[in-house]
């Protein structure tokens, strides 16, 4: 008889629980997967554009490296001088002209990674992703970090708003 009653009490004790706003929490913890939380994280555009930004922004506009945080290129003094005196001779390439190829980075999101795209080609027909390589729409190190940082503030964020209910 000793052995019944504790699992009688448990039982009890725990239908009691699961009709509270605990057991509610409770219920929600088991339906929620790691899926889930990653592709509410990503579904926030303002997130997206964040993480596009270290890369349009953070590294190629502002100091024009690629993901290996090797400078892309410099600006001569002739670009300078004849086709753009913003384009300071020695300063980093920003790939910047038109702003058409930061408009086009595009991320899609995948259950176990992202991957980013953009459309290199020019105007004049010049390939960016074929003249620099693909490095030049991945992450540096630093940025890295960055979106460690951020995504796991959203996702903690995520997380327990879907375990609110909301």
């Amino acid at each position: 008889m000793a052995t019944v009653a504790p699992f009688f009490y448990c039982n009890f004790v725990l239908m009691g629980l699961m009709d509270t706003v605990l057991g509610d929490l409770m219920e929600r913890s088991k339906a929620l997967s790691q899926r889930e939380i990653w592709f509410y994280v990503f579904s926030d555009m303002k997130f997206k554009t964040k993480v596009l930004d270290f890369i349009r922004i953070d590294q190629l506009f502002e100091q024009g490296v690629n993901e290996d945080d090797q400078v892309i290129g410099r600006y001569s003094i002739v670009t300078e001088t004849v086709y753009n005196p913003e384009k300071v001779a020695g300063s980093p390439y920003t790939l910047k002209d038109t702003g058409d190829f930061y408009k086009s980075f595009m991320m899609e999101v995948l259950p176990d990674g992202i991957i980013i795209n953009a459309d290199g080609i020019k105007d004049d027909g010049t390939d960016l992703l074929e003249r620099f390589t693909d490095k030049i729409l991945g992450l540096t190190d630093e940025s890295k970090i960055k979106l460690i940082k951020e995504l796991k503030e959203k996702y903690y964020t995520e997380s327990l708003r879907l375990l609110r209910g909301y």
